[in-house]
């Protein structure tokens, strides 16, 4: 009963994720992803736009990392080592195809870390990752022709009073 309960709720996340992304975001929606990376990161349509954007880029996983990392923070605590492995295996195991660039130093602190895994193993990491989007890829993002196009397609809301 219990894994059913977990696959109900990582449905439900899914249908909530699903519901707010939206195709067409207002003008306003989308200018505010250009006054800071929080704000993109923040807003379930800007953070697929973003991770869009990446995938051109051939630099997707780092938005990947960044997600499966805020997935183990709010996971059951029952499935925490689960979500620790499996973030382990998609980006940091030797052979990935996700790998994500980090220290050597930083790499081998987590896989010391993970004989006893926590929610926050992977913090320096995600810092790093994190730092390195918002630093080059954000800026890239903001001048590229597909938020151009976001911003050109946008609805524009009403001013009318009525």
């Amino acid at each position: 009963m219990g894994n059913l309960n977990s696959q109900m709720n990582i449905f439900n996340k899914f249908l909530l994720v699903v519901s707010l992304r939206v195709e067409n975001p207002t003008e306003g929606r989308v200018k505010k992803w250009a006054i800071s990376f929080h704000e993109l990161l923040n807003d379930i349509t800007g953070r697929h736009e973003f991770e869009q954007f990446l995938r051109t880029e051939y630099s997707q996983e780092n938005i990947r990392f960044y997600n499966a990392v805020e997935k183990l923070k709010s996971c059951p605590t029952s499935e925490v080592s689960k979500c620790v492995m499996d973030t382990y295996i998609e980006f940091l195991a030797d052979g990935t195809l996700h790998e994500i660039n980090i220290d050597s130093v930083t790499r081998d602190a987590i896989k010391k870390e993970l004989e006893v895994p926590t929610r926050g193993i992977y913090d320096v990491a995600l810092d790093h990752i994190t730092m390195l989007m918002k630093k080059d890829s954000y800026p890239r993002f903001l001048r590229s022709e597909q938020y151009k196009q976001l911003l050109a397609n946008s609805i524009q809301r009403s001013t009318k009073k009525k």
